[in-house]
């Protein structure tokens, strides 16, 4: 099923707190094709550079640059995410399919034992090209307890991290880019962040 669709199967209370978690972070730009990062800069002027890393290629505005620990950072604005990375590894699977449906995957299979609690918040399948399929994840990562003024709703902890993952299998490999980012980030530059994140492509 589509990810909409596993929407309307969850129950109420469900459904709620992911409403309430897509307004606290302004999630308010669709999951986005690979075309939309280039309509979406050009517009603004920005310049692009690519950024390879492990038989993998994303695009980023080229006023940003590496940071310490990981972090990337914007020339005038200042921090952006706390990290972009991707890694590879050997994989059995011939498509990210193999691993799972979109709207019910488990990240851990994706070697990120630390989201295994993250709330999805939105899921896709792209086409990267030659015919790869790629998973994207919008996720939000709340701490377990936390007090009356930091709740979305009774019992559900405001996110203190925002994740986004896009996942591909090709030529024996898995392939995962992760990028976390703080509310605050998220807020700044998380339309460019998902821009990023959506041209993220295997070579």
């Amino acid at each position: 099923p589509r990810a909409h669709d596993a929407m309307r199967l969850l129950p109420p209370v469900e459904v709620a707190r992911r409403t309430f978690l897509r307004r606290a972070l302004a999630l308010v730009v669709p999951l986005a094709a690979p075309g939309w990062l280039q309509e979406s800069v050009a517009d603004a002027g920005t310049q692009l550079k690519a950024v390879q890393s492990s038989g993998a290629t994303l695009q980023v505005p080229s006023s940003w640059e590496a940071a310490n620990e990981g972090g990337w950072a914007d020339a005038v604005t200042g921090p952006v995410a706390e990290s972009i990375a991707v890694k590879a590894m050997e994989s059995p699977a011939a498509s990210i399919s193999d691993l799972g449906d979109v709207s019910r995957f488990d990240y851990t299979k994706l070697g990120f034992d630390d989201l295994a609690r993250a709330d999805l918040v939105g899921a896709a399948r792209r086409d990267i090209g030659d015919g790869t399929a790629a998973f994207d994840f919008d996720l939000a990562v709340s701490p377990t307890e936390c007090g009356r003024e930091s709740q979305l709703v009774p019992g559900a902890c405001m996110p203190t991290q925002v994740v986004l993952l896009s996942s591909a299998v090709k030529g024996g490999k898995l392939y995962v880019l992760r990028i976390d980012a703080t509310p605050g980030e998220w807020r700044k530059s998380g339309a460019a962040l998902r821009a990023a994140r959506s041209s993220f492509s295997v070579d």
